[in-house]
């Protein structure tokens, strides 16, 4: 890294494995965890099971009387509105929704409703410690462990029987699963002599639902895609993620001393494979919403690790581990916003404990400093805290650091440039340490990485930090985004990326499909990204090559030159430009953009765009309006797409557009 400063059911499941494991470059053979540690080493170095109490002793009562007093006010809060609430019904037409009509968000709502409950209900005892919410919490534990399966409908097709119903004789694990067992694990650790007082079969059922649902299937199987077991196999955020919670119901709940060695080895060997399978540079072609739950995650690992060997196993000194935390600073470009290629969104959100619980590990003050920025910015900690699907792992932390995070300086990494040169993704801003003026992001790489789009070549600009030209990201996930009609989703195509459309072909999906020779270079006064995109286009668009130059004059302007040449003129080739703020003409050859001009902080600004009209049969201009919510949720009701429909007659040509501040 170069800085300056998812029969049709089954193929759809198959399909989902083939874009959530579209991984990164290749395989590294690193095994960082696995290499310097056998199963013997192991065992001396391993936490007896029973005497594990992470973070400190969270049994004293001293530690809960010190949450933030207006943290604390607000679970008890939820506690008592959620008290007058049942537990939400998970039937079986629910959760058939998925596969008659592709909605999997009615029934993920009410399954991660039922966790959310629970997680609130636990705090607040831990909290009062007063025994009020024992009965809610019995509850709900009962009503989760009577679940036919504790993931999601969009994941149930990794059974033998396909998509549809679960089948209650194969206990699957995907990434709610785990989540499940590992906010069983930390109410039985945590609530576990008050439970008893209760009933002492309420510890036994959590321990036999989590050995039958997650422990065993975990140890005894290697067929789960997610472990990356099989020759050529890849992972995803889904391993670390799913790591994550293993290794807490393994810690927690395996009282058997041999199978805790065996368990907490293999979340290690599978945690390698994740950790090989990354590029050098510590790029997550996820982009920045799943570094969450992939580096993120992945740091959840190593953090337990560490605490159950008692600092033993500590990886956090290599240099990919440190270029995997800082990939989150790389990939910001102004609040709220960061890079978002693939299926990421432009606003994706922080978790300010969990990312200073990371920089604190690796020792860097940009990490640490950025969580602290989000943390004021957005109010984190003061009054609430996302409680999600119940993620106890990630709520108990962020009731207890919450105070350390605002004791840091806040520090915005903005960077002047970043060249990740497996990932092929670059960024670079006119002003180090400044959002002002000019940010551009852009990328090379394949396409069949994970969460993939057809957008070899595409690149953003923003402007003082305000959104102009954009990936417009992904829509609210169905059964279509993962299946074989994946690629006519709007959101998924390269014409409605800031690409080219050549002889009426858009960019096609697989690994073959790449860019090929990326060149980055930062000089202080010119960056320059450059690559040849034809590649990523099928036979039929016949195109030679296609190079793409982008360059940012720093102070002065930004440049993409398109050099190209086809074989033959069939249907026509177009230039497309998706934008944020819809574009004026001002003459011919020119058009403006006003960026940011509803900002009322002085930072609004009117952008030039220079194009070579001559070179243009036509300019289409076309509104889009926006329906999704979760597009909605960062763009508002409408993006622009401006395309540049090309004349004929000259099959090797330059088309070059300039944009530069204006009056």
């Amino acid at each position: 890294m170069k800085t300056s400063s998812h029969k049709t059911w089954l193929v759809s499941w198959l399909l989902l494995l083939a874009f959530c494991c579209g991984n990164l470059t290749g395989q590294h053979n690193r095994d960082l965890l696995t290499g310097g540690c056998t199963p013997e080493n192991l065992a001396e170095k391993l936490v007896p099971a029973g005497k594990w109490d992470p973070f400190g002793s969270l049994h004293a009562p001293h530690l809960w009387e010190n949450v933030p007093e207006k943290l604390r006010s607000w679970f008890l809060e939820q506690a008592v509105e959620l008290a007058g609430e049942d537990y939400d019904l998970l039937p079986a037409s629910l959760f058939m929704e998925y596969v008659r009509n592709g909605n999997r968000t009615n029934y993920q709502a009410s399954l991660f409703a039922r966790r959310n409950r629970l997680a609130v209900f636990v705090v607040a005892e831990m909290l009062e410690g007063k025994g009020k919410y024992l009965d809610q919490i019995t509850d709900g534990i009962w009503a989760i462990c009577e679940e036919t399966y504790w993931g999601v409908p969009a994941h149930v097709g990794a059974q033998k029987a396909g998509s549809g119903l679960p089948d209650v004789e194969e206990p699957t694990v995907d990434l709610f699963a785990a989540e499940t067992g590992a906010t069983l694990a930390w109410t039985y650790h945590l609530l576990g002599d008050k439970l008893d007082s209760i009933s002492p079969l309420i510890k036994r059922r959590i321990e036999v639902e989590i050995d039958r649902r997650i422990l065993s299937p975990c140890l005894e199987r290697d067929d789960f895609w997610w472990m990356g077991a099989g020759p050529g196999s890849r992972v995803n955020n889904w391993n670390p993620w799913i790591c994550s919670n293993w290794l807490t119901c393994i810690l927690f709940i395996e009282k058997d001393n041999e199978r805790r060695v065996r368990s907490v080895y293999k979340t290690m060997e599978v945690l390698d494979r994740f950790i090989n399978s990354y590029p050098s540079d510590g790029g997550c072609d996820e982009g920045p919403g799943y570094w969450w739950r992939a580096a993120a995650s992945m740091f959840e690992c190593l953090e337990l690790l560490n605490m159950a060997t008692r600092g033993a196993i500590d990886i956090s000194s290599h240099e990919l581990v440190r270029e995997m935390g800082r990939y989150i600073c790389y990939a910001y470009i102004s609040y709220p916003y960061f890079i978002n290629f693939a299926d990421a969104s432009a606003i994706a959100g922080v978790n300010p404990v969990l990312l200073f619980r990371f920089g604190e590990m690796l020792d860097d003050r940009d990490m640490m400093g950025m969580a602290s920025y989000f943390m004021e910015k957005e109010n984190y900690g003061d009054g609430r805290i996302p409680t999600g699907y119940g993620s106890l792992g990630r709520i108990i932390p962020d009731l207890f650091f919450s105070e350390r995070v605002r004791n840091v300086s806040h520090a915005r990494p903005l960077f002047g440039s970043v060249w990740l040169p497996e990932t092929e993704v670059m960024t670079a801003r006119e002003e180090e340490g400044s959002d002002r003026g000019f940010f551009v992001a852009a990328k090379g790489g394949h396409n069949n990485e994970s969460h993939n789009h057809n957008d070899v070549g595409n690149f953003i600009v923003y402007y003082n930090g305000k959104p102009f030209l954009v990936d417009a990201g992904v829509e609210n996930y169905t059964a279509k985004t993962f299946s074989s009609r994946r690629y006519e989703i709007w959101t998924m195509q390269s014409a409605w990326h800031n690409l080219p459309t050549i002889n009426g072909q858009m960019q096609r999906d697989g690994r073959a499909y790449r860019a090929r020779n990326c060149r980055f270079s930062d000089d202080g006064s010119t960056v320059s990204f450059s690559l040849d995109i034809a590649g990523a286009y099928p036979d039929e668009a016949k195109v030679r090559n296609w190079n793409r130059e982008i360059r940012l004059i720093r102070g002065k302007q930004l440049e993409i030159r398109e050099v190209y040449s086809l074989t033959e003129e069939k249907e026509d080739t177009e230039i497309h430009l998706l934008s944020a703020v819809p574009p004026e003409t001002l003459k011919k050859g020119e058009m403006a953009f006003a960026v940011g001009a509803e900002n009322q902080q002085g930072n609004g600004a009117r952008l030039v765009l220079v194009y070579p009209p001559d070179q243009c049969r036509q300019i289409k201009n076309e509104v889009i309006p926006i329906e999704d919510s979760r597009l909605r949720s960062v763009w508002g009701e409408t993006l622009y797409r401006t395309s540049f429909v090309l004349k004929k007659g000259k099959k090797n040509n330059r088309f070059e557009m300039i944009i530069r501040p204006g009056q």
